[in-house]
Parts: C-alpha cells; sequence; structure tokens
C-alpha cells in the first residue's frame, strides 16, 4: 500500500492536468468567497443544526428550557444525498 501511494505521489502533474486543478480551485475559491459574504450567518446556523449543536438562538420563548436537538435535519440531507447519487450512479451509468 505505502508503495502504491509513493508512486501515486510522484505522478507528474501535465499542463493540462495543472490547468484543471487551476480551473476547478478558482471556481471553489470564488464560490466560497460568494456563500461567505452573502450566507455566512444562515450557513453556520444549517451547520450547526445538522450537526446537532444546541445554541441560545434556538430558542423561541424565554421561558423554554429544552436543548434538543432533532436529528430531522440531518436525515433529511443524509436522504437527499442518498437520493441524488442513487439517481446519478445507481444503474452503472453516469447520467
Amino acid at each position: 500500500m505505502a508503495e502504491n501511494m509513493t508512486s501515486m505521489e510522484e505522478e507528474i502533474m501535465t499542463e493540462s492536468d495543472e490547468e484543471l486543478v487551476e480551473f476547478v480551485t478558482s471556481h471553489c475559491d470564488r464560490w466560497r468567497d460568494w456563500r461567505d459574504t452573502n450566507y455566512m450567518t444562515q450557513w453556520d446556523e444549517y451547520e450547526r443544526l445538522y450537526y446537532g449543536i444546541w445554541s441560545d438562538q434556538d430558542k423561541t420563548r424565554d421561558s423554554e428550557r429544552s436543548r434538543i436537538v432533532s436529528p430531522a435535519i440531518r436525515q433529511a440531507v443524509d436522504n437527499k444525498v442518498a437520493e441524488t447519487l442513487e439517481g446519478v450512479s445507481g444503474t452503472g451509468k453516469f447520467f
């Protein structure tokens, strides 16, 4: 296994490989900057809810004492990802 990893690390990238990596990286960086600028508050909230981390912001009234975070959001996201993967590659052919 270690020998296989070494040969993969030593593989020389062609110019077209480098261009592709630069293209994908630049698009990801621009998307991340746009997300952070426009939606960081919502992103943090959804990420926190997905991982089941309770916050004082979850309270709907001052008398509420519950700190339960429902796993429904995580289940819904995981189900959608599974359905998407099944649709894309479930038959063995990519659409």
